[in-house]
């Protein structure tokens, strides 16, 4: 009995791990700066079981279709003493940061869009989990 008990738990724990490491969010982000602009920008977080941590995609669009996709690493970095966590798409050539509440209610946030030596401000909806 003291095995299936053992059994159970260990698999009701890798059951929880394996849900929140297989979960994806999606992003839609426009340029705070830029009112005119057609072009915005839509994130993808999910994780690569393959590389082992959390991966995902920024895509810049221009009237809603997709003129560039950069794969990248997503780095979240928690500051439990402030509830909220920085989140960090990072590639060689771009990276986008924001700061997101652990209580998930991340519904909208802003974000700095990083590219070369230009830096813009976006506001950011979450679009799916």
């Amino acid at each position: 009995m003291k095995l299936f008990l053992a059994f159970l738990f260990c698999f009701l724990g890798f059951s929880k791990a394996y849900a929140e490491e297989s979960t994806s969010s999606v992003y839609e982000c426009l340029f705070q700066n830029n009112f005119v602009t057609t072009q915005s920008l839509r994130m993808k977080d999910y994780f690569d079981i393959e590389k082992g941590q959390r991966a995902g995609k920024v895509d810049l669009l221009e009237n809603l279709e997709t003129i560039e996709s950069t794969p990248t690493l997503v780095y979240q970095i928690p500051f439990l003493d402030q509830q909220m966590y920085v989140q960090i798409w990072h590639s060689p050539t771009v990276r986008v940061d924001s700061q997101m509440s652990l209580s998930g209610s991340n519904q909208t946030f802003s974000a700095t869009y990083h590219k070369g030596s230009s830096q813009e401000e976006l506001l950011c909806t979450t679009l799916g989990k």
